[in-house]
């Protein structure tokens, strides 16, 4: 129902899945730490 799916928000593993799903599976390389970071979109509020 395209009224009930209006309101609501995005599943919690979208974003890093499209992002590893845009790379053709591939994780990013390890930063400095040694540690693989997904990097989400966020919104701050006013």
């Amino acid at each position: 129902d395209k009224k009930r799916d209006a309101t609501l928000s995005a599943p919690k593993l979208l974003f890093p899945s499209v992002q590893v799903n845009i790379a053709a599976g591939e994780f990013p390389e390890p930063e400095a730490n040694g540690k693989v970071y997904l990097k989400l979109p966020v919104t701050k509020g006013s």
